[in-house]
């Protein structure tokens, strides 16, 4: 979730028409930064976009390859009598690589794991799970068949060593990428041991940023960021800018962003509650592009969709893409062929009659995940209810921009211009 501040105009650039990213001292452009809510893509989004402010102390555009990516030291190639672990639905089982691939072990875990690493002697094995905001390190050892598990406070990242008790791992964290950290697993201390982008970061801005909980739409407690504008001022009003993640969602009302964005607009007064937009981009976009149409308790003044779907039951709108095939093997079972009626009560195009909103409306003519007749199917059902859009064709597919030249135009001059255009027309 983003704050923006609509007071401040964007200046011109000139003169730049390089693929290089610009120097800060000549870039003042005063946004904030389109962030994701998602730590596992929070620095990509961060650091490959312009990071908009103003002021001269620090520069503002970052390149990836400014930073460094560390992952800590990996087992001997060499050896092949490594214990394996592997896990299934909530079971883990243990075998030896080398002996046979029969489990010694089958044990059910509280908590599904999202991955697990067998201790180098055998006699125990750690696995990762998430639970809330954070994921966990826990450890199961063979002999007294108890287990331990710590909270990391951080996203866990690629491989790691075993020494004992203590864990060399890479660890994301919401205000850090990836470092290289020690983990005592008894006690629950974490300590830092390299520094690599200690030193880029500090001849940079990054835009300040809270994390918030609230209970989603399970009931379970969720956790997302809010990222404040430059020069933040509590007493002015400000309007905000909802991304919707491109996670998957079983149920049909976004439960988990929409109860969010309810809990950040009764609790912090900053929050302009009558200029409030959302964006989302893929199964994001669809998102959106089913937000428009349903009776809402909280009200957007403008949505911005993104290689977004309409007709979810058409043929032309199946084709094999990770959103549609996740959606059809989880949520409807069977033959495509006898689950359109299922399909077309959570499409966008049921709905179309009660559009309100207008809309920012993004596609790439040609490709080859998500079909550009979706974008025309939207923008006519957008066009039939006299509401405001735009149609944007970008050069590359992708959850963003990947190219400066790209970023530049998809986020700068279409989405933040679209959100003043929005935010003035609806004055």
């Amino acid at each position: 979730m983003i704050l923006y501040n609509e007071e401040i105009e964007i200046e011109p650039e000139s003169g730049n028409e390089s693929d290089e990213y610009p120097t800060g001292t000549d870039f003042t452009i005063n946004e904030p930064t389109m962030i994701t809510s998602r730590l596992d893509k929070k620095w990509e989004m961060c650091l490959e976009e312009y990071t908009f402010c103003n002021g001269n102390k620090k520069k503002y555009d970052m390149p990836l390859t400014n930073l460094k990516y560390l992952e800590p030291f990996k087992f001997d190639e060499g050896r092949t009598d490594y214990p394996a672990a592997n896990f299934g639905c909530d079971k883990v089982m243990i075998y030896n690589i080398t002996s046979n691939t029969t489990p010694q072990v089958d044990i059910k875990l509280e908590n599904n794991p999202s991955q697990v690493w067998a201790s180098e002697d055998g006699g125990q094995f750690y696995y990762v799970f998430q639970n809330g905001k954070s994921d966990f390190l826990g450890k199961y050892n063979f002999k007294n068949q108890t287990k331990e598990e710590k909270c990391l406070n951080s996203k866990l990242r690629g491989s790691f060593k075993l020494t004992n008790d203590k864990v060399i791992m890479a660890l994301e964290s919401w205000d850090s990428p990836i470092e290289l950290y020690e983990f005592n697993l008894s006690t629950g201390e974490k300590r830092q041991l390299k520094f690599e982008n200690k030193g880029t970061f500090d001849e940079y801005y990054v835009p300040k940023f809270k994390t918030f909980e609230f209970q989603g739409g399970n009931g379970d407690m969720a956790e997302r960021i809010i990222r404040y504008p430059f020069e933040f001022d509590v007493s002015k009003k400000y309007l905000l800018i909802l991304y919707i993640n491109t996670e998957f969602y079983e149920n049909h009302h976004i439960d988990w962003e929409i109860k969010g964005l309810g809990y950040i607009t009764e609790k912090y007064e900053f929050i302009n509650k009558d200029k409030m937009l959302a964006i989302g981009a893929f199964y994001g976009g669809y998102l959106v592009n089913w937000l428009n149409g349903q009776q809402q308790d909280i009200k957007f003044k403008g949505l911005v969709s993104a290689w977004e779907y309409f007709n979810l039951a058409s043929n032309i709108s199946y084709k094999i893409t990770e959103h549609l095939y996740r959606k059809s093997v989880r949520l409807y079972i069977g033959p495509r062929r006898s689950q359109k009626k299922k399909l077309y009560n959570i499409s966008p195009e049921k709905f179309a009659d009660k559009r309100e909103t207008p809309m920012l409306v993004v596609n790439t003519n040609g490709n080859d995940e998500v079909p550009f007749l979706q974008a025309i199917f939207t923008i006519d059902a957008l066009e039939r209810k006299n509401l405001e859009y735009e149609l944007v064709d970008t050069e590359y597919a992708a959850y963003y921009s990947l190219g400066p030249q790209s970023c530049r135009f998809f986020y700068r001059e279409k989405i933040i211009q679209w959100i003043k255009k929005i935010s003035k027309l609806l004055k």
